[in-house]
Formats: C-alpha cells, sequence, structure tokens
C-alpha cells in the first residue's frame, strides 16, 4: 500500500471527523473503514462520488490509488480482512492500528 495515503487513511480513522457504519462504505454521513479510504480519494482527487460495481469488494479506481496489493503466502492480509473487523464492530482506532501494522 501507498505509504503516505496509508498515513492519510489511519489519520483520518483517529481523526474523529468520521461516524463508523456497517456493512456499506458510507450511508446517511457514516462510513465503514474502506468508506473513509474512499472518501479521501474522492476528496485527492475532486469527485463527487464513484461507481461501484455491485460484485467489487473494493472500486478499481481506489485501489489502484492507493496502491492496494492482492493478499499473497507472504503477506496474508487485505482490504478485506479490514472490512470483516469493521462490519463484526472494531472501532476505527482499533482498525488504524491494524492497518499500520499489517497493510
Amino acid at each position: 500500500m501507498n505509504a503516505e495515503i496509508k498515513q492519510k487513511w489511519v489519520e483520518a480513522l483517529r481523526s474523529g471527523k468520521y461516524q463508523q457504519t456497517k456493512n456499506l462504505f458510507a450511508c446517511d454521513g457514516k462510513h465503514c473503514a474502506v468508506g473513509v479510504l474512499i472518501d479521501l480519494y474522492l476528496k485527492e482527487n475532486d469527485k463527487s462520488e464513484i461507481v461501484i460495481d455491485e460484485l467489487e469488494s473494493m472500486p478499481t479506481s481506489v485501489s489502484l490509488w492507493a496502491e492496494l496489493e492482492s493478499p499473497t503466502f507472504e503477506t496474508p492480509i487485505s482490504i478485506l480482512d479490514v472490512m470483516e473487523l469493521n462490519d463484526a464492530g472494531h472501532p476505527f482506532a482499533d482498525l488504524a492500528d491494524f492497518i499500520e501494522c499489517n497493510l
């Protein structure tokens, strides 16, 4: 993952500026952890919305921008792990720690 974007993501999760939701990237002004990353993408790329294919777990444009890699045997952690932890109820502060250490 791009180190600069990772740092911005972690800082945004810890900032208190985002309210957390589950099972959706964003809804009613709330975001999941990955939704925060998507929001950062939108702001940095001066976009108001993003097209999300129903079959995608992460918009391709955001994955490319953040330089997210698919998990491998050597690095088994992926963005899906962040999604699962978010949906299991882990707070943003814990997710920021997880991202910092594992992505």
